[in-house]
């Protein structure tokens, strides 16, 4: 069973109200985005972004991304260091 975390925004937003989700297991920490895993951490500390998707998703994985130490400098930097 896998136990889930909330991820909380870094903008002035009060909660993601449970559309974004994360989780660790043998592979690393996963991000899920209303469902679907957008974004992980291998045990190796490399992350790999799946894609931005939505708004609403871009900032899940910003959020997530900051709270994880990753720099980024806007959606276009994300995608070219993550993706």
């Amino acid at each position: 069973m896998k136990n889930f975390s909330e991820v909380h925004p870094i903008s002035g937003q009060k909660s993601f109200y449970g559309k974004a989700l994360e989780y660790a297991d043998a592979d690393g920490i996963h991000l899920l985005s209303y469902g679907v895993n957008v974004a992980n951490i291998d045990n190796d500390g490399n992350c790999k972004v799946n894609g931005l998707y939505s708004a609403t998703t871009t900032k899940h994985i910003k959020s997530w991304l900051t709270c994880h130490g990753f720099e980024y400098k806007d959606s276009k930097d994300i995608i070219a260091r993550y993706c």
